[in-house]
């Protein structure tokens, strides 16, 4: 089944489009497969759900004052495309396993809460995207079950508590081109992670200070570009684990 949205505006209390079986943890009768094209969501408890057999594109929409604009559960998958999720407690939420979420060139900003957080079995794909002024974490990874995460090309700035944050079970994640800037703590990941974290050609600068690009020991990383409690640092391990942050760089300012 195959159903288009185009320029629709909807402000509902509560869910406001849900896309899945209705048998949630059983067999489903093929994709449900919906597009929203150019369409707006408004002060919606949640913008979009997608559940079990739910395939959702959207493309050009805009999420406002939402409690969650974007939630992803049991094997739900969303592409999103040139989308923007402004002043919402939280942006995106994809969780469960098989869930996914794939976003490109889309903007998370003013939300109050959370930018986007993938969880218990989720993948997380991120490309070019900005997320901005948010009173929590940017990015969240969040066990216990495996997550994948890529994140490139993609500019997290000005959040209260982390950029990233990855905590609680086995988690492996890819950072690739990405700038943090001016957030209270850059990158942590806690101790109790297991998997990697991957950097590559990053860079952490303004109130972020990571040092000399060192690792730091402690789960708990106040004011610091980068806390890794749980990667890897001896010469074996590097040998096995491809996270290592050599390619990062860190400082007070900007790089030419």
């Amino acid at each position: 089944m195959n159903i288009f949205f185009r320029r629709c505006s909807i402000t509902i209390e509560d869910v406001a489009i849900r896309i899945a079986h209705d048998n949630q943890t059983g067999k489903t009768n093929g994709a449900l497969k919906v597009t929203f094209e150019k369409c707006t969501f408004f002060n919606c408890d949640f913008g979009i759900t997608v559940g079990v057999g739910g395939q959702v594109l959207l493309l050009d929409c805009v999420f406002t004052n939402c409690g969650t604009g974007l939630s992803v559960v049991n094997g739900g998958r969303v592409i999103a495309k040139h989308c923007d999720f402004l002043g919402c407690q939280r942006g995106a939420r994809i969780g469960g396993r098989h869930s996914s979420g794939e976003f490109f060139h889309c903007s998370f900003l003013d939300n109050c809460h959370d930018g986007i957080t993938a969880t218990d079995g989720a993948t997380l794909l991120a490309d070019g995207c900005r997320v901005a002024d948010c009173d929590g974490i940017g990015i969240i990874f969040e066990g216990p079950k495996r997550i994948f995460g890529r994140v490139t090309n993609t500019a997290v700035t000005k959040c209260n508590k982390s950029a990233v944050y990855i905590r609680d079970g086995k988690i492996d994640v890819v950072l690739q081109s990405c700038k943090f800037t001016e957030n209270k703590n850059g990158l942590i990941t806690q101790w109790n992670v297991v998997g990697y974290v991957d950097l590559n050609g990053c860079v952490f600068f303004e109130v972020c200070d990571g040092g000399q690009g060192t690792m730091e020991r402690s789960p708990v990383c106040g004011d610091r570009g980068l806390c890794l409690a749980a990667l890897p640092v001896t010469p074996s391990d590097k040998k096995r684990y491809p996270g290592e942050p050599f390619h990062t760089e860190f400082g007070r300012t900007a790089p030419l």
